[in-house]
């Protein structure tokens, strides 16, 4: 089934597996938990679904109904269980494609539920040793963003982006520097003026000329986007 799928041997396997997580999360069926002991050996490797959600609301067990379908959950509650096994994956291709979609979890699941299982993972990925993995878990913060707010987000995110912002790959921080403009969507003009606009200044004295170029644009991007006041 898809879980194992996730923990196939082959790279190539898990890292296209870990591609369609978003999308085999929206499944409208209700699975059970995994490890929950009352739905027998298939609880915890075969993700049993119950296609037949259309008749009881999503999902809510009539009454009378089979017992063992109250306990059902809807399949993102189950994979979101898996996200941290996946930020330790040896695979960077694996991390770089969960930071890439996990977060399209968030409005499935809900605030307190993305709080109390995304957000961790997310953080971990935010700290991840391979810079294209944080840089696709920083271009992808929005989804969790509008469902949790910026708030639990800001002491993680900026030291990631600081570190980012100084890379030794010159193109890791031209990517770093075209995601500005959404970060500062994102997270606020007085977010953006204590702790990024000195480094978006800072890049207009880059040694490479594209960083420099980019920088200026961005300032212009910035205006317009925080207005002239700003």
């Amino acid at each position: 089934n898809y879980e194992k799928l996730l923990q196939d041997p082959e790279a190539e396997v898990r890292t296209a597996a870990t591609y369609n997580l978003s999308e085999v999360a929206k499944t409208k069926a209700l699975v059970y938990p995994a490890g929950w002991s009352g739905a027998g050996s298939d609880s915890d490797n075969g993700m049993d679904i119950d296609d037949d959600d259309d008749d009881n609301d999503g999902g809510i067990v009539a009454a009378g109904g089979n017992n063992k379908s109250s306990h059902r959950i809807p399949v993102a509650q189950r994979l979101v269980t898996r996200l941290v096994g996946l930020t330790e994956d040896d695979s960077i291709n694996v991390r770089a494609a969960l930071a890439m979609v996990a977060t399209e979890l968030a409005p499935l699941l809900g605030k307190d539920a993305s709080v109390t299982h995304l957000l961790p993972p997310m953080l971990l990925l935010l700290r991840d040793s391979s810079s294209e993995v944080r840089l696709n878990i920083i271009s992808s913060l929005s989804l969790l963003n509008d469902v949790i707010g910026t708030d639990l987000l800001h002491q993680s995110l900026l030291p990631a982006i600081l570190d980012l912002a100084d890379d030794g790959k010159w193109r890791i921080r031209l990517a770093v520097i075209e995601r500005i403009p959404l970060l500062a969507k994102q997270l606020g003009s007085d977010f953006f003026d204590d702790r990024l606009l000195g480094l978006c200044v800072g890049w207009l004295g880059d040694d490479i000329s594209s960083i420099r170029e980019a920088a200026a644009k961005n300032l212009q991007e910035l205006t317009v986007l925080l207005g002239t006041d700003w």
